[in-house]
């Protein structure tokens, strides 16, 4: 199982979320390798650009479920 957790992109000056895929129980350490805090809910401004996802992360995830037995 799989959670996402976001963090404020540093690449773009607007606050815009980047989105990562981390295996529960992992400590917070992304699948691109990243080490996230605990983050408590983020409150997006309405006029916020759109969220992001962290390509490697996403990859990794789609590859796992193309592998998972059905």
């Amino acid at each position: 199982m799989y959670e996402m957790r976001a963090e404020c992109d540093p690449a773009k000056p607007d606050f815009v979320l980047m989105w990562h895929a981390l295996p529960k129980d992992s400590g917070g350490l992304t699948l691109c390798g990243r080490l996230l805090p605990p983050s408590p809910a983020v409150a997006k401004p309405q006029d916020a650009p759109t969220d992001r996802y962290c390509p490697p992360c996403i990859a990794l995830v789609a590859q796992a479920m193309e592998s998972a037995p059905r």
